[in-house]
């Protein structure tokens, strides 16, 4: 199990620093940087990166605190990589969805 609070750790804290980067670099949002300036001008780029730093932080956050609730619980490791990894690629179907055409420019 100390592995398993390490990689979490781990995991958590590269991806708090990506999301912090990518509110000061706009350019780290994938497909941003290949769009022309006048598909760039379509999107609000501030209220994106802000949407994405924060859902990036929440979501890095409670995955450590879901971890440490299924150890409590007696779950098996296995399964608890599986429930982490399914709440991660749920939250992102979401983001991709919701980010999709929330974003548009006025």
């Amino acid at each position: 199990m100390k592995q398993l609070f390490l990689s979490q750790f781990l995991i958590c804290t590269i991806l708090i620093v990506c999301a912090l980067l990518i509110n000061r670099n706009h350019d780290l949002i994938a497909g941003h940087n290949s769009l022309s300036v006048e598909e760039k001008a379509k999107i609000d780029i501030k209220s994106l990166s802000r949407f994405l730093m924060t859902d990036l932080i929440v979501t890095r956050l409670t995955t450590p605190v879901l971890c440490i609730i299924l150890v409590n619980l007696d779950i098996k490791a296995h399964y608890i990589y599986l429930v982490i990894c399914t709440r991660i690629v749920l939250g992102l179907i979401i983001t991709s969805i919701y980010t999709n055409n929330s974003f548009k420019a006025k």
